[in-house]
């Protein structure tokens, strides 16, 4: 026959659920133990809100609970029955009526037939599960005949033992469609142990209900037990009582014995050897037992108070030890078995005895003996007349055992408890001591002052300080906290070689000179050798230490008579430099040395981590990581400064911006290795060609500036010498690169503008510069062309474009487009609404081609205004909708709307009308809006976020990323810009440059989603370097608002189909 494919009881939503209740096991465990009964209360609480989830039956005309008057049955008396022949036993009504809803018999009973018949009254399939039999079952056959014809066949046995639809410690669980009309429902069921057959039809929705009730019994009752063994192994290990080790013994032998006879045994570690389970369930009985009655031995103390009841017991348990290994030679499984239940009930007799005589001698252990052995003999004997068929089988009989145990355990725990308090009163009298309470003080006080010079040192990371003053503050306060210390922080060079000062304030000027630079090595005193070996060298005694040889006059001179040395380590175990404690004295380090030199040690790898990063950043953040030349933000920089002292002097400069010509073709013919060559040579013979005073730069791909400071007064002889310096740039650019094995020709194109007193922004001289390159692109490339104003015949479409945009605002021709953001599993988090201009004649236009100009003439603040408006309108749209009522709406604020006096109270008014979540609305700013009124930008930052609105740093890492003011912003994420993102799986540079801003991020408590995120290989890095926030076309373009909810509804309904 078919087997049923095996149900999976134990999904990831059922662990969950016996984990959790696992807990509430411990809960109940711990709780009356310490005494908490308040927590009991809650945990109560929580067990009867999940009981009461089970549902009933809700079907008419359908046999629930007990199914006895819809049941046959027959005993086979003679050659086992096969199916057909107890169909026509059936016609011949040879099945005696008015079975129970469980039938009972002893061990060894015949194989028994059971007839059921359901009908399903309705004109429709239905879906129910039919449960039937124990885990204790040996065999399962279940027919199912619906028009004289078999429409599902299940079998069990000993040949599959793991059983297709086993549900520990419940039997086995069958899914069936019932045809409209009558079914017959036949089961054949061997057992070589007690017979127990009960048997339950269920609709779904209650048999999840039931699974999940009896995971809950089971989590409680484990997490209860486990619970307990833990706390009676700690008071072993405390106390030193053998009665704790022998109750965890006892414990351990429950929790096992009550795993195999419930079935999980079978079902998880031995699912193949049904005879093994016999064995395994009848010899944890015996174990249960013996531990038991080793542990009353020991907790009444028998070998003091009753000597002969002692050797009864040793006797008992050394027969059956006997007896059963016999059996098991034997293969008696019978034999086994009576011997196993009869020691029990001997075991549970005694215990009891033994419960009595302790109360009649008035020992205090007996308040909690009798009545917890009493418990347990209770639900032992429930569970084995309902086995027996003696009790009605139900879950109060069935799981007596179980609940009956569990009694015993708390009440046998607590009475150790009490034994336990006893003995800690009593050390608790004789350990208090003048001497032991002054010996506390003392470290209280010294453990506060150390608290209190850390946070000191905390307080200064945190802040601007200078990183020697971080570790002269750390040498000073480790020697005002020892006034008999002499510290000393010694930092590694960038070749990890020498030695050099990084904090020497109280040795003397000689000897910090004498070990100024040293090599480190395996033997050279006590710093050398820490840094080197990355251990921690203790020289207690200068003097006789082979280490210290070498040094022995300069530390006598010095007055050392001892130093210790703790290695300072990176986070990634890099060794950083030393920290060094020297005594006038040989000296041995206490545990409390031992702690400070480690903890000090640490905050000054804390502190010299910090100006690490601080300078990666930076140069990361100014410099060109490919041709270490001065990046965009650099070169502005050094243009404002070279424009001011311009200003001052009336000396003139120039711009020179240079494109060279044809690289891209270089770069898609050759690689991006070869091309990134060229670029680097490239920056070698721009740097040849110009004075130290000057700059070179490079953008971003084969764009460079070249910035000329100080040149003549006059313009016509300043142009004259700018036209003399690109002529020979345009010489030297021109030469024959050697690139790898081979040789290749490069021209450069050169725009150029002059810069003089006169009032001119920076990117006006850049955009001038780039306009004379292009021209020198369309004029056949390789030449050099000055900026001229007449080349401006853009400007007139500016003022056009101007005129136009005004219109529309007036108009409101402006529409959001929204865009897609989504976590790492794909789920929408949120949107950022991105403007779109409809122009009536032109069609759409990009915000590439108007927010600059918007910018430039203040036309960006009524369009902000208008976005906000709309914004804010959206989401209320938003929360009326379950769908989207959680997603969070980025808009992009400019830096003449965010400066404005009325920004705040304007967003306040819009998101107050509206009535919206103030936390679903997200203000994206840019770096450079942070370069200027950094204090007013904070102040303003605070007030929004007062109110609930977040902020997000936008296009991060390619504007002003100062650490300093960064770490003060009140922002919630950072967004990596795309220009990383794009080339992040060619770039070592990018990824370098992303993952320092997770990092950078992370270490601040802030989220990160990265734009411009199309490929599937991007999401994965960005993942994998920390990354779980993204944007881009890869999940969606920006669209309007119908398409966007529609493509959410969509992908929403999608999901929900899925299994």
């Amino acid at each position: 026959m078919p087997a049923l494919k095996a149900w999976q009881p134990f999904a990831p939503k059922y662990l969950k659920s016996i984990v959790c209740h696992c807990a509430v096991g411990i809960g109940f465990a711990v709780a009356p133990i310490l005494g908490s009964y308040r927590y009991l209360w809650v945990v109560l609480l929580l067990l009867v809100t999940q009981l009461s989830l089970a549902e009933p039956l809700q079907l008419n005309n359908l046999p629930t609970g007990s199914l006895g008057k819809w049941a046959e049955l027959m005993l086979e008396d003679g050659p086992e029955l096969k199916l057909d022949k107890a169909m026509l036993f059936q016609q011949d009504q040879k099945f005696s009526q008015g079975i129970r809803a469980v039938y009972s018999d002893g061990i060894g009973a015949p194989p028994l037939w059971v007839h059921l018949k359901v009908n399903n009254p309705t004109a429709e399939s239905l879906s129910l599960y039919l449960l039937a039999g124990t885990t204790w079952i040996d065999q399962l056959d279940v027919y199912v005949i619906h028009d004289n014809r078999i429409s599902s066949r299940w079998h069990t046995g000993d040949e599959n033992a793991g059983a297709p639809g086993i549900r520990p410690g419940a039997g086995f669980a069958f899914m069936h469609k019932f045809m409209p009309g009558r079914s017959d429902i036949y089961f054949r069921v061997e057992s070589v142990d007690p017979l127990v057959l009960p048997i339950e039809l269920k609709t779904p929705n209650q048999f999840i209900a039931s699974e999940r009730l009896l995971h809950y019994r089971y989590g409680l009752i484990f997490g209860f037990l486990v619970a307990l063994i833990i706390y009676n192994l700690i008071l072993f290990v405390s106390l030193k009582k053998q009665s704790y080790l022998y109750y965890s013994f006892y414990l351990s032998s429950l929790v096992l014995l009550m795993l195999a006879y419930t079935g999980h045994g079978v079902a998880w570690f031995w699912p193949n050897q049904p005879h093994l389970q016999r064995y395994v369930i009848l010899g944890l009985m015996v174990l249960y037992g013996i531990s038991g009655l080793l542990f009353a031995s020991r907790f009444l103390a028998l070998a003091e108070h009753a000597p002969r009841t002692l050797a009864f017991v040793r006797l008992n348990v050394f027969l059956v030890l006997v007896l059963m290994v016999f059996c098991i030679v034997l293969d008696s499984h019978r034999g086994a078995a009576l011997i196993a239940f009869s020691f029990i009930v001997l075991f549970i007799l005694l215990m009891v005895v033994l419960g009595i005589l302790t109360v009649r001698d008035n020992h205090v252990a007996g308040r909690y003996y009798l009545p917890a052995t009493l418990f347990g003999m209770i639900g032992a004997a429930l569970t084995l007349s309902a086995v027996l068929g003696w009790l009605p089988f139900n879950d109060w009989t069935f799981y007596g055992l179980d609940y009956g145990a569990l009694i015993e355990a708390t009440l046998l725990s607590l009475a150790l408890s009490h034994h336990f308090n006893k003995i800690s009163a009593k050390l608790s009298s004789i350990t208090a001591s003048h001497k032991a309470l002054s010996v506390e003080v003392d470290k209280r006080i010294q453990a506060e002052k150390y608290e209190q010079f850390r946070s000191s040192i905390l307080e200064l990371l945190a802040g601007s300080a200078h990183l020697n003053s971080i570790l002269e503050a750390i040498v000073r306060g480790v020697e005002k906290l020892n006034p008999t210390m002499l510290c000393s922080i010694l930092l590694l060079d960038e070749q990890g070689k020498h030695l050099n000062s990084g904090a020497v304030r109280s040795l003397p000027e000689f000897y910090n000179a004498a070990v100024e630079g040293i090599e480190i090595g395996p033997s050279v005193g006590s710093c050398g050798a820490a840094a080197f070996t990355g251990v921690r060298v203790i020289v207690e005694d200068i003097s006789t230490h082979p280490n210290w040889a070498p040094y022995k006059e300069i530390t006598a001179r010095a007055g050392l008579g001892a130093c210790w040395s703790q290695p300072i380590r990176s986070s990634a175990g890099q060794v950083l430099g030393t920290f060094a404690i020297y005594h006038h004295q040989a000296h041995s380090p206490t545990d409390a040395d031992i702690y400070l030199i480690e903890q000090s040690a640490h905050l000054a790898s804390i502190a010299i981590e910090r100006k690490q990063m601080e300078d990666y950043v930076s140069q990361l953040a100014m410099y060109d990581p490919l041709t270490n030349l001065p990046n965009r933000r650099m070169l502005l920089r050094r243009l404002h400064q070279a424009m001011a002292a311009s200003s001052r002097s009336g000396k003139q400069g120039a711009l020179l911006f240079i494109d060279l010509d044809h690289f891209k073709t270089i770069n898609d013919t050759l690689g991006h290795y070869i091309g990134d060559l060229m670029l680097q040579q490239v920056a070698l013979r721009l740097a040849s060609c110009v004075r130290e005073g000057d700059t070179v730069a490079r953008l971003g791909g084969d764009e460079f500036v070249v910035m000329l400071e100080g040149l003549s007064v006059d313009s016509l002889e300043c142009a004259e010498q700018t036209e003399i310096v690109s002529e020979k740039i345009l010489h030297v650019l021109g030469q024959p690169y050697q690139l790898a094995d081979q040789y290749y020709h490069n021209t450069p194109s050169i725009g150029a503008t002059l810069y003089n007193s006169q009032k001119q922004s920076a990117e006006e001289l850049l955009k001038q510069a780039d306009i004379a390159m292009y021209h020198v692109k369309k004029s056949g490339r390789n030449a050099l062309c000055f900026f001229d104003p007449k080349m401006q015949s853009a400007i007139n479409a500016r003022a056009s474009l101007e005129e136009e945009l005004r219109i529309a605002i007036q108009d409101q021709q402006f529409q959001l487009y929204y865009q897609i953001q989504v976590d790492s599993s794909q789920r929408p988090v949120g949107a950022e609404a991105l403007i779109r201009w409809i122009h009536p004649k032109r069609g759409l236009i990009s915000p590439i081609q108007f927010i600059q100009l918007a910018e430039e003439t203040g036309l960006i603040l009524p369009i902000g205004k208008w976005l906000i408006g709309v914004a804010c309108t959206q989401l209320k749209a938003w929360q009326q909708d379950e769908l989207t009522r959680n997603l969070v709406l980025s808009i992009n604020v400019s830096a003449q709307q965010f400066r404005q006096a009325d920004f705040f109270s304007l967003v306040q008014t819009s998101v107050q009308a509206q009535s919206i979540n103030p936390h679903l609305l997200k203000l994206e700013l840019t770096e450079s809006m942070l370069v200027n009124n950094v204090e007013e930008t904070i102040n303003t930052m605070l007030k929004f976020k007062e109110i609930g609105i977040r902020f997000s740093l936008d296009d991060f890492g390619t504007g002003y990323s100062s650490l300093q003011y960064l770490k003060r912003l009140p922002l919630s994420q950072l967004k990596i810009d795309q220009s990383f993102v794009r080339d992040l799986e060619s770039s070592a540079s990018d990824q370098t440059i992303v993952r320092t801003i997770i990092a950078m991020a992370q270490s601040l408590n802030l989220d990160v989603i990265a734009e411009g995120v199309e490929t599937i290989e991007q999401q994965h890095r960005l993942m994998n370097k920390g990354c779980h926030y993204f944007q881009g076309y890869l999940f969606g373009k920006p669209v309007p608002i119908e398409q966007f909810e529609g493509i959410l509804r969509q992908n929403t309904a999608v999901s929900e189909q899925q299994p």
